[in-house]
């Protein structure tokens, strides 16, 4: 190889070194402005998510959390850090769908563990709590099912509605007792020690005490001029009140359901019989509910 040919050969083997290195300056351009712009892209649909989430937090909670996530993991941009513990504050924990009309009642069972709810669609549907799953769904309602109480111990269900009240078993979600009302029954409650279902809603202005056990009627009160909307027992179970669209609400004392017994105690506290006024006023004109002796 002459001197000649050497250098021409250095010469063309520079030159492809060059041009390498050209080329690979190139590449790496190319590759970092592709990297920039799927960065950029990133960036911007991070934002968009996290302004969106952020629209969404009052309206529809369960979508701003979902956007908010996804808003972090897109990018993790000055918007979506926020955002993300804003979505992870939100006090919703579930969101239960099921129903297909108004939801007119809900309540939790003692131990927390289980939900009622009852609504226009004529079911009553026992959920999880835990995991916001229906656990049982009741059904044969006569229409609107408008009240809901658990037992003291959790197992049994009361629910009020224009059939009157049913007692549910919620093991095994049958039907334990019907009780009957006069028109709809809008409020129920149990007494403290679970003998007792207290049911009110009628145009009559009637409440009536049942027997849990037994289903007998133990009293029917009188006095409210419009529709029992609530009712609930003290926790002697010796008062229950009462709150009516007539504008009042009413203590009674469930220690005096006994007329006699209830005169006794009045005769006894006056020293006095009743006058025709007051036995044609508060005893219906009765004459079995005399003073004694």
């Amino acid at each position: 190889m002459t001197a000649r040919t050497a250098r021409r050969l250095r010469s063309l083997v520079a030159g492809l070194a060059a041009l390498l290195v050209l080329a690979v300056i190139a590449a790496g351009l190319a590759f970092t402005q592709r990297q920039s712009a799927v960065t950029a892209q990133r960036t911007a649909q991070s934002r968009q998510l996290a302004a969106q989430s952020g629209a969404l937090l009052d309206t529809n909670p369960d979508l701003a959390a979902l956007l908010a996530v996804q808003a972090y993991r897109t990018s993790r941009t000055v918007e979506a850090v926020p955002g993300l513990y804003t979505a992870a504050a939100l006090p919703l924990r579930y969101r239960l769908t099921e129903h297909s009309a108004q939801v007119w009642s809900v309540a939790f069972s003692p131990d927390g563990r289980t939900l009622a709810t009852a609504s226009d669609d004529g079911t009553v549907r026992l959920w999880n709590t835990a995991t916001g799953r229906v656990r049982a769904t009741l059904t044969g309602h006569e229409g609107v099912s408008g009240s809901l109480a658990f037992a003291p111990d959790g197992r049994t269900l009361a629910v009020g509605g224009e059939g009157g009240v049913r007692l549910w078993n919620v093991a095994t979600g049958t039907v334990r007792a019907r009780f009957p009302g006069q028109g709809a029954v809008w409020a129920v409650a149990f007494s403290a020690d679970g003998r007792t279902v207290a049911g009110g809603g009628g145009d009559d202005g009637t409440v009536r005490l049942w027997d849990a056990a037994t289903g007998r009627l133990r009293a029917t009160l009188t006095g409210h001029t419009g529709p029992v909307r609530s009712v609930a027992f003290s926790r002697d179970g010796r008062t229950l009140a009462t709150g009516s669209s007539d504008g009042t609400v009413r203590l009674w004392n469930l220690t005096l359901l006994d007329p006699k017994q209830s005169v006794d105690k009045i005769c006894a506290a006056t020293h006095r019989g009743f006058t025709p006024l007051e036995r044609a006023t508060y005893l219906g004109g009765r004459r079995d509910t005399a003073c004694r002796g």
